[in-house]
């Protein structure tokens, strides 16, 4: 798949910087799968907020998403991209939103990562060199379709059990026996029910719910 012309423009206003900038999460995997990725998502290392928010203003209307400038929404005539900064979170209350997140430019790749839900998503891509940075042997797992997560920092979201679903009802893939059983341990009640529902909704409308719902039996 062709890179969109947005991330190389990105990455080299970075560059020029100081700083390194790589493709993330799904715009990775998608793109490893002879997919086109629906969002353009990047993650800047190497430079702190407020310079990252000054650069990215020279190419086009940037605005605050996350908290702590973690994500930037960056709007140009080329397209539209989330621009983040390598980030931590701590667990502080039920749910998925009860994060406390905190932006780091200076983390390493691995440790950044570690907060990712599925070894597939958490696969890093530089756009002006064509380099992978694969951490935690995500590419190995996209080929064999298997979900696999990251680390113990997953059973903080529980809807995350939900996303077990959602991907298989994509791909058809299958999910890995320690993912399942860290998933049973989760407690589903604490999330909100239009959440739920719009998990339900991708599930049911994706290539293969059947496999998607006998993988959530799996899971509890």
């Amino acid at each position: 798949m062709e890179l969109h012309p947005l991330a190389i423009q990105l990455c080299q206003l970075v560059r020029d910087a100081g700083g390194r900038g790589f493709l993330v999460g799904g715009s990775v995997r998608d793109r490893l799968l002879g997919r086109e990725a629906k969002d353009l998502d990047l993650e800047v290392y190497g430079i702190e907020a407020d310079a990252l928010k000054q650069l990215l203003s020279q190419i086009g209307k940037v605005h605050l998403v996350g908290q702590h400038f973690a994500v930037l929404h960056l709007s140009t005539e080329n397209g539209n991209a989330e621009v983040s900064l390598p980030r931590t979170e701590s667990k502080t209350g039920p749910g998925h939103k009860g994060f406390e997140v905190a932006a780091d430019p200076h983390l390493s790749v691995r440790e950044a990562s570690r907060r990712r839900d599925f070894t597939v998503n958490a696969m890093l891509e530089d756009p002006l060199t064509g380099e992978v940075v694969d951490p935690w042997n995500g590419r190995a797992d996209l080929e064999r379709g298997l979900l696999r997560h990251v680390s113990d920092a997953f059973q903080e979201d529980p809807l995350r059990v939900m996303r077990v679903g959602r991907f298989i009802a994509r791909y058809g893939w299958t999910v890995h026996p320690k993912t399942a059983a860290l998933c049973r341990t989760l407690d589903l009640g604490e999330l909100p029910r239009e959440r739920l529902e719009a998990e339900w909704c991708q599930i049911m409308m994706g290539d293969y719910p059947g496999r998607a719902l006998l993988a959530l039996e799996t899971c509890g």
